[in-house]
């Protein structure tokens, strides 16, 4: 009979170890449950597009180094471009109180994909916002515009736009918004003698 009792508790032991670590063992089970849910997918992420456009007086000549703007192209026309920086040379005549002047711009610009929402576990990430950028050609100066709806309110609204820097050579200014930057840097060159 001694010997019966000391096996009935050792079984009473073991159920008392076992349920001291349920909780842990729940716990355990709960974590690689969760761990092995399924993550939803990335978003894709946004296009962009650039239309080119000009103010007061067309360019009389334009060169572009952007595969994705056909040669003969459209004013105020959106092409998809791929992310990457891009660079513009422009010229042309215009007058003022009856005089003419001559005009030359180099820019370079920046465009890029506004990235996708990563997924969560059971949800996809929202796919990122396609963004419009509008380049104006105009003989004080380029301008550009950023617009996150097509053809909705320009960037230029509420966005925070700052001078990094202002010299005779240079001007370079970088724009914030709430799902973008961009820098842009221009400056004023002399024309290209006829022919070049």
């Amino acid at each position: 009979m001694k010997k019966r009792s000391h096996n009935q508790s050792a079984k009473t032991k073991g159920i008392t170890r076992f349920s001291r670590l349920l909780p842990g063992l729940l716990i355990l089970a709960l974590f690689l449950m969760l761990g092995s849910c399924e993550k939803g997918h990335d978003g894709w992420p946004g296009r962009a597009y650039v239309a080119l456009s000009w103010w007061e007086h067309e360019p009389d000549y334009i060169e572009l180094d952007n595969d994705y703007i056909p040669v003969v192209f459209y004013w105020d026309e959106y092409y998809r471009v791929a992310p990457g920086s891009y660079w513009i040379y422009y010229e042309g005549v215009h007058s003022r109180r009856g005089k003419l002047y001559e005009y030359a711009w180099d820019l370079e610009y920046e465009v890029w994909e506004n990235p996708g929402e990563q997924g969560k576990p059971f949800k996809d990430g929202l796919d990122g916002s396609d963004g419009y950028f509008t380049i104006e050609l105009a003989p004080d100066g380029p301008e550009v515009y950023y617009e996150e709806f097509y053809p909705a309110k320009s960037a230029t609204d509420g966005d925070n736009a700052g001078i990094i820097l202002h010299s005779d050579d240079e001007i370079i200014i970088e724009k914030h918004s709430n799902n973008f930057s961009l820098r842009v840097k221009y400056r004023k060159v002399d024309p290209r003698p006829a022919g070049i």
